[in-house]
């Protein structure tokens, strides 16, 4: 794998979600150095780009536009070659913000759309993603009543379900969500 074991991902400073996705092949989310854009890449077993992946050779990058930012927090692949991360927005100095999104690419890396959601009323975070054979998702993550990052008092685990399309399925939980109280608030 790589050169003695490891894989330099040039471009990044550091990679922030990794899934082992169809062929064996490895999805890769980093934020991108010198910017706050996050970006993805995929990899195949021996390490080396992923061919068919966009962006071409000299960049092997996929992005999204719109994504500054926000930090990929969870990636995944469809059995179709869809791929998807999950991220949250963070501020300058790198808090949680309150809103949760997820990116779409088409099977060659190309961006193809955004959605977002909030998982509560304050701050919150996605911590998971599963890709379902629909090309539905579950995300899971935490939510706040609260703007401070500080209050763990306040926060609840939540599990999401986003439609094939993006937004919240409502035939799940109440309004696509089910809030596990895990504080007794």
């Amino acid at each position: 794998f790589g050169a003695g074991g490891w894989v330099a991902l040039n471009g990044a400073t550091s990679a922030t979600a990794i899934a082992s996705v169809s062929q064996g092949r490895i999805l890769i989310g980093v934020q991108l150095a010198n910017s706050s854009e996050p970006a993805m890449t995929r990899l195949n077993l021996d390490g080396s780009p992923d061919p068919i992946h966009c962006c071409g050779d000299n960049d092997p990058w996929a992005r999204a536009s719109g994504a500054y930012d926000r930090r990929i927090v969870a990636i995944g692949e469809s059995a179709d070659g869809t791929m998807f991360w999950a991220t949250t927005g963070v501020d300058p100095y790198g808090y949680e913000m309150t809103r949760s999104s997820v990116f779409r690419f088409v099977q060659q890396g190309y961006y193809a759309m955004r959605s977002d959601f909030e998982l509560g009323a304050g701050l919150e975070r996605i911590r998971a993603m599963v890709v379902l054979p629909d090309n539905s998702l579950l995300v899971a993550g935490w939510a706040s009543a609260s703007y401070s990052s500080y209050d763990l008092t306040s926060r609840d685990a939540v599990v999401a379900k986003l439609a094939p399309f993006g937004f919240l399925d409502s035939t799940f939980g109440t309004n696509g969500k089910v809030v596990v109280d895990v504080n007794g608030t």
